[in-house]
């Protein structure tokens, strides 16, 4: 239910205080699209439910404690087509200000081709419309083509990253791999699941956006999830099998074998517990 708040007009009680000195207000009154007739009196909540969808108006106006009225106040308020847009429908742009050459925009991220437009400052406007058939308000950014002397030619110089929230312990290296492949060594990491923050640096210095993906990470062996494999393992993989799991036991990391059931789930015998004792001989 459509409903206004009376607590805007607060304001309007402050200005006739003002007015007339040390008098109190003794009546609020309020009426829609200028029907002074059926003039309500305020309360905490009104009910616009009946309102058809468009633009209306709201009057408001005050009398004091010696029966002077305010000025009337107006304010203007829309009702929507709809209030359950759920979702977004379409997308489009337009550049310096020709909306009449609008086109559609891709959903995000998307590609917006610059080709033929001439070096210098220039807009770009976009709008999206919502699944009740109802246009968002256009949001205009500026940009730069810049000339061909102006351009230089940028390369990938370096490259940062870190695990999970371990800021402190970024690393930061140079992008030399003529491949553009980047080794991340994952030695360190405890099995189970992470996340990686990327950012990448050009030659100019400009860094790009930070790409977090989350993975799952197994250490084969290390059923106890402390980083390591070692005997605790092994006796952590043999009590599993005895029905007697430890606290944080790890049955993807302790299926050394890979065997699975026909779920796909680890199946953890004995086998796995003497996989861990060659992990740990071969070491």
């Amino acid at each position: 239910m459509h409903k206004i708040r009376t607590m805007m007009f607060a304001a309007v009680s402050v200005v006739c205080t003002t007015m007339v000195a040390q008098k109190s207000i003794t009546e609020r009154i309020y009426w829609i699209d200028g029907d002074i007739g059926s003039a309500q009196t305020v309360t905490p909540d009104i009910d616009i439910a009946s309102l058809s969808a468009g633009l209306h108006f709201f009057t408001i106006r005050v009398q004091d404690s010696e029966n002077l009225w305010s000025s009337p106040l107006t304010k203007f308020f829309v009702i929507p087509e709809s209030a359950t847009a759920a979702s977004i429908a379409a997308r489009e742009y337009w550049i310096d200000g020709k909306v009449a050459t609008r086109a559609e925009l891709g959903a995000s991220p998307a590609e917006i081709s610059l080709v033929g437009i001439s070096p210098g400052l220039h807009s770009l406007t976009t709008r999206v419309k919502d699944d009740v058939g109802l246009w968002s308000t256009p949001v205009t950014k500026f940009f730069v083509v810049p000339s061909e002397d102006m351009q230089e030619a940028v390369t990938l110089a370096r490259y940062l990253y870190w695990f999970d929230d371990d800021k402190e312990h970024c690393v930061v290296g140079t992008a030399t791999e003529p491949s553009g492949v980047l080794n991340i060594a994952l030695g360190e990491l405890t099995s189970g699941e992470h996340q990686l923050t990327l950012c990448f640096i050009d030659s100019k210095g400009a860094s790009s956006q930070l790409v977090v993906q989350t993975f799952k990470f197994i250490v084969k062996g290390d059923a106890n999830a402390d980083g390591k494999v070692d005997v605790a393992d092994g006796v952590s993989i043999v009590n599993y099998i005895l029905g007697n799991p430890a606290d944080g036991f790890n049955i993807e990391a302790a299926n050394v074998d890979g065997d699975l059931d026909e779920g796909g789930n680890p199946i953890i015998t004995i086998a796995d517990a003497v996989g861990v004792v060659n992990i740990i001989l071969n070491k």
